[in-house]
This record gives structure tokens, C-alpha cells and sequence, in this order.
């Protein structure tokens, strides 16, 4: 007798967890992050003497580099479904707007022969007294399959992974100060981001997601050439006491950004 009540119980308990199991429909949600954004400008560079024409050109190859963090704030909305006996699994598809914005420092140069105009951890535009800044607007579609562990009345939690696919537009103040003879500036590049994390939904409608997502894929947001007032280096004859003064050209120069993750906290209303 007890057995049979306490198999009932289950049964009953059972049924009411799939009574309550998360519904599908309509969702939006907003993500708030932190994460990191690289700058890479490629320098293929030469120095000449214009006071001393017969001195060879000198030629470097190096980057100059800046790695700093990001903040992230994005909105997104969709539909998401259910499916199988236990409604445990499902799926969702979303369209998603975010914004990012840093500001550059922490300044480095790998090459040789020159050196970082200004030097250290100012301006990487240390000619313009500016600081190099970012502003990032990323936006696409995308789709996640979903997994609940718990699905309990009322409230479910579980993990959810997938992709997305857009774009990247990048405003960056340092296109303004591109060498001369510049070209090939570019504000839009395709994107692809893997999402992964938690997720839980309470009281049926309010749900919080801790994640993290990794673009794939650089941007290129400048390609040319021209002279550059970026690096400098004092290139001295054998002989004289003094460098003498020099002019650097860029042969070529590429400049990317990537995100390389971005850690988010989510809240999300289910209709």
C-alpha cells in the first residue's frame, strides 16, 4: 500500500513538471559584457635621408599592436520551441543588434629599426594628441539549440550553444589620421560568433543567461599605403656624432580588429 502511494506521488509530481515544462513562443532579451579587443596594423615600411640621398633606404617589417578590453551591450529578440515526450530539448532563432566601445592604449611595436612616434602607453595617433577609440556595432541572425536539466513548475535550467551570423561595422577615429596616399578604408566585415552557456527561466517569463561568445573572423578596416606618422627612428651614418633626420613611407599597411570573446550576462522575457 505505502509503495503504491509513494509511486503515485512520483507519478503525479511527474506529470505536474510536464505540465509546467518551459513553453515555446516569442522572446526579447538584452545582453550586457565585457570582453577583449586587438588592434593590429601591419607595417611594411622604409626610411630614406633626404639630406643624404646616396645612403641606402632602410627597410622593416613589424606590427604595431594594442590589446585592451571592451565594453558590450546587445539586444535581441526571437521564437524558440520545444520538442519530444520530456520538452526538454529545444530550439530558438533570433535577430540580435549589439554596440561595443574602447578606447586604445598599452601601445607595442614589433620590428626594428623604428620606434613608436611618442612611445609608450599614450595615443597610438600620438601626432593628434587623441586617444584612439573604437566603436563597434555588431548585428545578424542566429540559432541555438537549448537542453534543460531541471524542468520543474514553473521554472526550467539548462545549457544552450549555437551560432551566429552577421556583420561588424567599426568607427574608428584613426581612420581619420591614415597615412597619406592611403586607401582601401573599409567600415563593414562579415562576422561569425559561436554562443555558448547557462540559462535559466523563473516564474514561467523571466529568464537570466550567463555566456560567452567568440567572433571568428578579423576585420580589416584599412588597407593602403603612404607615409606614416606613426613610427619614427633615429637612423645615424657611421661617422657622423647625430642621427640625422629621416622620412619613413609605408610600402604597405593592413590594420585589423577582433574580438576574440566576449563574457555576457543576459536577462530575457518570454511572451
Amino acid at each position: 500500500m505505502k509503495k503504491s502511494l509513494f509511486t503515485s506521488v512520483i507519478l503525479s509530481a511527474l506529470c505536474a513538471s510536464s505540465a509546467f515544462a518551459e513553453r515555446g513562443g516569442g522572446y526579447i532579451g538584452v545582453d550586457i559584457g565585457h570582453g577583449n579587443v586587438k588592434f593590429d596594423q601591419y607595417v611594411n615600411a622604409t626610411t630614406t635621408i633626404p639630406a643624404q640621398p646616396m645612403f641606402p633606404a632602410q627597410n622593416s617589417v613589424g606590427h604595431i599592436l594594442a590589446d585592451n578590453s571592451m565594453a558590450n551591450i546587445a539586444i535581441k529578440g526571437g521564437y524558440k520551441t520545444f520538442f519530444g515526450e520530456s520538452k526538454r530539448f529545444g530550439v530558438r532563432g533570433y535577430v540580435y543588434f549589439g554596440y561595443g566601445y574602447n578606447s586604445m592604449k598599452n601601445i607595442s611595436y614589433t620590428g626594428d629599426l623604428y620606434t613608436l612616434t611618442g612611445g609608450g602607453d599614450s595615443s597610438i595617433f600620438t601626432t593628434t594628441g587623441k586617444t584612439y577609440y573604437n566603436h563597434v556595432f555588431d548585428y545578424g541572425v542566429g540559432g541555438d539549440l537549448l537542453f534543460n536539466f531541471i524542468d520543474a513548475p514553473e521554472h526550467s535550467f539548462g545549457i544552450y550553444g549555437g551560432v551566429a551570423i552577421g556583420a561588424e561595422t567599426w568607427v574608428a577615429n584613426g581612420k581619420e589620421y591614415k597615412p597619406n596616399g592611403g586607401n582601401g578604408e573599409n567600415y563593414f566585415a562579415f562576422q561569425t560568433t559561436i554562443n555558448a552557456g547557462i540559462r535559466g527561466v523563473f516564474n514561467e517569463h523571466h529568464g537570466i543567461e550567463f555566456g560567452v561568445k567568440f567572433p571568428l573572423l578579423d576585420a580589416e578596416i584599412f588597407n593602403g599605403n603612404g607615409r606614416s606618422s606613426l613610427l619614427s627612428g633615429p637612423i645615424t651614418i657611421p661617422g657622423t656624432p647625430v642621427p640625422i633626420p629621416t622620412e619613413t613611407n609605408l610600402n604597405s599597411t593592413t590594420t585589423t580588429m577582433k574580438r576574440p570573446y566576449i563574457i555576457h550576462a543576459s536577462y530575457v522575457y518570454n511572451f
